[in-house]
């Protein structure tokens, strides 16, 4: 399949898939951090959001700042760490949803202090019938600090956690099951375009980085002559203007790129982290852009069961002065470069996509898919199906 066919067939199924899911009264609110400032890495979880309602019938409300609400908003997080909710200062912020009641409230969040914001949708808990909350981020060093925050988590009746060794602690903490939901993708927008051998960008790692790997790819980039992509600024927070275009950019990068760095999340943080491994959205979208990810991986049973596949990640240490040689070692096997890269798209289409997750989700809370939904992933399917050649049956678990 040619490259504009990919995208013209990309463009008919977001179409088809939005035109089902319109409808005059939405059953889902999406209450979305996006009227916010937006950091880099939240991007992820607001195209997690477009995708949902793409093919649902869904809303998308978002907090606005006030005039002193960026003032209070900031005091309320720092108390919420020691107070109740029921004391806290009023964040300030203003929403309005355009009806009066909803099936589903879901809320995506890349930490459990955004959600503070939900007191600018007042008697929210009255006027959704189900709520669902899903956190990007919480290690278990940090428990502790956050008991009093983490409360506002019990007016849910269902929170997932795409931190996996987190969900039994947290759940023991709150008296409330919580449930791991990996990360996923837009497979539509990382579906490479050209063939393996086609792409002009030989490395690309971005976001955290060893400065020991970084160098040793700066020097090979040198002396081979390759195209090595990474950040040259560095900043404690990176705010993004539209995140889909972030996200457009991203996928470009990637799905034009024939080795990709991904290591476990926030590897650098060992005051964070500790001991603890988790499987982060770099790899998704590694492999839904069909790179072949070079990265020290989580050994755990969660990187079994989501990408437990033949050379998901080729393994090299978080610190690798030699990861030229690896790169031309795998450089001499094409064929074996291709095939991860085939394999790659392929399990992204099958299980990766964030219409998966969406799905699972309405399973957990009994209700039924929307035909929107079933269509992406009926049509995923049938994408998948260019990327049967080169796959191994073994490897189509």
């Amino acid at each position: 399949m040619t490259r504009r066919s990919f995208s013209a067939l990309r463009r008919s199924i977001e179409a088809s898939a939005s035109g089902l899911a319109s409808a005059s009264q939405p059953r889902v609110l999406i209450f979305s951090q996006r009227g916010l400032r937006v950091e880099r890495w939240q991007c992820c979880g607001l195209e997690m959001e477009d995708v949902i309602a793409s093919v649902d019938d869904a809303e998308i409300v978002t907090p606005a700042h006030t005039a002193t609400s960026r003032h209070r908003l900031k005091l309320a997080r720092a108390m919420s760490r020691a107070l109740p909710s029921a004391m806290l200062p009023p964040t300030g912020l203003s929403v309005t949803p355009q009806h009066a009641t909803y099936e589903l409230l879901f809320a995506e969040v890349g930490n459990v202090g955004e959600l503070l914001a939900l007191d600018a949708f007042r008697g929210w808990r009255k006027r959704c019938r189900l709520a669902v909350c899903f956190i990007q981020e919480i290690f278990i060093t940090y428990l502790p600090k956050l008991r009093q925050q983490l409360n506002i988590l019990k007016e849910f009746d269902i929170v997932f956690c795409a931190c996996a060794a987190t969900v039994g602690p947290l759940s023991e903490l709150l008296g409330k099951t919580i449930t791991y939901l990996p990360f996923g993708v837009d497979a539509l927008r990382f579906l490479p375009h050209r063939a393996y051998h086609e792409r002009g960008i030989d490395i690309t790692m971005i976001g955290r980085q060893s400065a020991v790997t970084h160098e040793a790819l700066v020097e090979y980039a040198l002396l081979s002559g390759a195209f090595y992509y990474s950040d040259t600024a560095w900043a404690p927070k990176i705010w993004v203007k539209r995140h889909a275009d972030h996200r457009e950019l991203l996928a470009n990068l990637v799905k034009n790129s024939r080795f990709f760095i991904a290591n476990r999340a926030n590897f650098d943080r060992k005051d964070k982290i500790a001991s603890q491994q988790e499987v982060g959205a770099r790899y998704f979208e590694g492999i839904a852009g069909g790179a072949v990810l070079l990265g020290d991986y989580p050994r755990t049973q969660v990187f079994d069961e989501q990408m437990g596949w033949e050379d998901s990640v080729i393994a090299i240490p978080v610190d690798c002065p030699d990861v030229g040689s690896v790169i031309e070692d795998l450089n001499r096997q094409p064929r074996r470069l291709e095939a991860i890269s085939r394999r790659n798209v392929w399990h992204t289409l099958k299980r990766h996509d964030w219409a998966y997750r969406w799905k699972s989700i309405l399973d957990s809370v009994q209700l039924p898919p929307t035909e929107a939904t079933l269509l992406r992933i009926s049509e995923l399917s049938k994408l998948a199906a260019a990327y049967e050649e080169g796959v191994p049956q073994a490897n189509r678990a």
